[in-house]
């Protein structure tokens, strides 16, 4: 028998696979749509997502999409309890000075709103779409938008009264270099 969380495959002991996210476990948390100058939408905008679970989980079998336009999000796992950044460059002189865990090419995230979409195979995991009007935080330049942290749902994130300004700007004079 195998032992310390191990199962048997093929006559040896190996770590149990981490498992993709069922619907609801990975919220959609933060949305940087609009950095403002002198950063690029095109590089500096970004997406918080949070594992709610107390396990890891595998975002392998996901893929994320911002009005439609993304791609997978490749072999990597989100932490139990963690937060995971995804990115349009990496490059932090470009970006404000952010560390994404992934990067992705989408066709941006829309400053008057947008429909935000984590899928994995058949199931969406959750989608967010805001915009820049009625409850939702407005003029939201150099601030990203957030779910308060007592509201981490991927039901109450629907809702435009869940979300507030990021704490401070995003950056304030200097770029990273």
């Amino acid at each position: 028998p195998c032992e310390g969380g191990q199962i048997c495959q093929g006559g040896a002991c190996v770590d149990e696979p981490v498992r993709a996210p069922a619907v609801g476990e990975v919220v959609i948390t933060e949305i940087m749509y609009d950095p403002g100058t002198p950063l690029n939408d095109s590089d500096a905008e970004w997406v918080e997502l949070k594992n709610t679970t107390a396990e890891p989980l595998s975002l392998a079998d996901c893929g994320f999409t911002a009005n439609g336009s993304g791609g997978a999000l490749g072999d990597v796992e989100i932490a139990a309890g963690a937060y995971f950044l995804i990115g349009r460059s990496a490059v932090p002189a470009l970006n404000g000075g952010i560390a994404p865990d992934v990067v992705l090419t989408f066709n941006g995230l829309g400053n008057g709103g947008s429909a935000l979409l984590l899928t994995c195979g058949a199931d969406t995991i959750d989608a967010v779409i805001y915009d820049d009007g009625g409850d939702w935080p407005r003029d939201a330049q150099k601030h990203s938008i957030a779910l308060d942290g007592e509201l981490i749902d991927a039901e109450l994130n629907d809702e435009a009264a869940a979300w507030c300004y990021g704490r401070g700007l995003y950056y304030q004079d200097d770029l990273p270099a």
